[in-house]
């Protein structure tokens, strides 16, 4: 792939289900609710690895208990997803954000 031709954009699409730890209320946060940014990168045997990390405090709806949702991913080589991880503090994840999207644009010529 010809990577001057190419534009990388990675995105985090979907809901993680997470249950309040102090009143066990269940809700989902969207993945548009994380500030997905680009943290680092590194030299590879088969390429560049992009890695990516976002987070969210919030407040559970119901007993305003403070939560902590983080996420992270990595692509490796560029244009696979290679791994995915959803944490909190003060919930649990009962279901995980789904693996990191990427799709390639055309550059402008």
């Amino acid at each position: 792939m010809n990577e001057n031709f190419f534009v990388e954009k990675p995105l985090l699409s979907g809901f993680a289900e997470i249950k309040c730890e102090q009143c066990g209320t269940l809700f989902k946060v969207a993945a548009e609710d994380l500030d997905i940014e680009q943290t680092g990168a590194d030299e590879r045997q088969m390429g560049t690895e992009l890695l990516y990390t976002g987070q969210v405090n919030l407040e559970c709806p119901t007993c305003d208990n403070e939560i902590e949702l983080s996420y992270e991913a990595s692509e490796y080589p560029i244009g696979i997803p290679n791994f995915s991880e959803t944490h909190s503090k003060g919930a649990e994840v009962v279901e995980a954000f789904a693996g990191i999207n990427v799709h390639f644009d055309k550059e402008d010529e």
